[in-house]
């Protein structure tokens, strides 16, 4: 009875356990990231223990290091410009298959989740891109979603289609914009790849998508 009781309790806390392992909610933008774009280059060196010596390249300093976006480990490039946040940008491929085009929308809405509807979504054919910037408000959301996601999951594996959102920085001061942005496409080099892109950076910098790649 002794045993029962035992192996009963061990199996109760096993549950548990599991249970709460599987309850946690990865984030789209980890605290320490968000943390670090708020503070100056020598304070998120030090928060983030990046490398020292960063790769200058004109007047931008550039760190690189893995990090977390959306419970993924990605290579992460820092770039800060005259010792201020730049744009902090993840990067990672996957084949074009069924399970990553599950896990491209799943990242998708662990961005919604935690930073709330999108400051505009834009999808790009063949270069040419349209944007919805209140697709939303007008009930398209699912629509304009599912155009997205089945024009970069094409059979037409093509370098010429991007599907960009758009959010805002928590707390983002109106006058000194900062956006993350969650894009999916494919490259020239890899076409028969999915590149998830993930990028916070300065309105006023407001560099293009695939610029500093």
């Amino acid at each position: 009875m002794k045993k029962v009781l035992i192996f009963c309790l061990l199996s109760a806390f096993m549950m548990l356990t599991l249970f709460g392992c599987t309850q946690k909610k990865s984030q789209a933008v980890s605290e320490q990231l968000i943390q670090t774009f708020l503070s100056e280059e020598t304070q998120a060196a030090a928060l983030l223990e990046l490398p020292e010596g960063p790769t200058e390249d004109r007047s931008y300093h550039i760190y690189q290091k893995s990090m977390e976006w959306c419970g993924i480990e990605m290579d992460t490039e820092f770039v800060y410009k005259t010792g201020k946040p730049f744009c902090f940008t993840g990067k990672k491929t996957y084949p074009d298959t069924q399970e990553t085009k599950a896990l491209a929308q799943k990242c998708l809405s662990l961005f919604k989740g935690q930073l709330g509807s999108p400051h505009s979504c834009t999808i790009y054919r063949d270069g040419v891109g349209k944007t919805y910037g209140t697709y939303i408000e007008e009930g398209k959301e699912q629509d304009v979603e599912k155009e997205g996601f089945d024009t970069v999951f094409s059979e037409e594996a093509t370098p010429d289609r991007r599907l960009t959102f758009l959010f805002t920085f928590p707390d983002s001061d109106e006058k000194d914009l900062v956006f993350i942005e969650c894009s999916y496409f494919r490259e020239q080099e890899t076409p028969e790849l999915i590149t998830f892109f993930f990028q916070i950076y300065t309105a006023a910098a407001f560099p293009s998508s695939d610029s500093l790649q």
